[in-house]
């Protein structure tokens, strides 16, 4: 993509569609993990491709007869960033040339670390725990998160430090996971286990 868009996406000004064929087939493959009657609960970021993702996995376990219910969670809002600035301060784009989505990645990171043109750690840790908040009240059977890669390597981390995402570095953010489309990770009602799934 290129670095404008890139820029547009970051700060929420351009919401791609979701690719309904490619995302059907991904909600196909989730749902032989998870079994349909368990999922109670959709929790999703206010993003319509988030929203439409939701729907469509809806969609799916109606075909089960399974009845969940969707909620928009906002703390599940992807961390918002200026990669003008980012790209100022941190040479994103000459990065970007050599390395590819990795610099962008990298930036990013260095961003929501030092706060600089990018949603602070502090305050993205405050939404992780209103997430937190938000599954532990959950009562019945399984829930499920739609939301974005950068916010889901935070809630990574503070799962594997058992909830805390206090002094959260660079490099621990650069060693989790790549999260793509519906591809993530499920913990437990004590949010103190961490299983990847793709």
């Amino acid at each position: 993509m290129p670095f404008s868009v890139l820029a547009e996406l970051g700060n929420g000004n351009l919401n791609p569609p979701i690719d309904i064929a490619y995302t059907n087939k991904r909600v196909d493959e989730v749902l032989r993990i998870f079994l349909p009657e368990n999922i109670h609960t959709i929790f999703a970021s206010p993003s319509q491709r988030c929203q439409d993702t939701a729907q469509l996995i809806v969609s799916a376990l109606n075909k089960a007869q399974a009845t969940t219910e969707v909620k928009s969670l906002p703390s599940l809002a992807e961390v918002h960033f200026d990669l003008y600035g980012l790209d100022r301060r941190f040479n994103v784009q000459k990065e970007m040339q050599k390395k590819g989505i990795v610099a962008l990645n990298s930036g990013v990171f260095e961003g929501m670390v030092s706060g600089e043109h990018c949603e602070s750690m502090g305050s993205i840790c405050r939404r992780v725990q209103e997430i937190f908040s938000t599954l532990q009240n959950t009562s019945r059977g399984i829930a499920l998160c739609i939301t974005h890669d950068f916010l889901m390597r935070v809630i990574e981390l503070s799962i594997k430090r058992v909830r805390s995402c206090e002094s959260i570095t660079v490099q621990q953010l650069e060693g989790t996971q790549r999260n793509g489309y519906l591809s993530g990770f499920a913990t437990n009602a004590a949010l103190d286990a961490f299983v990847p799934f793709e």
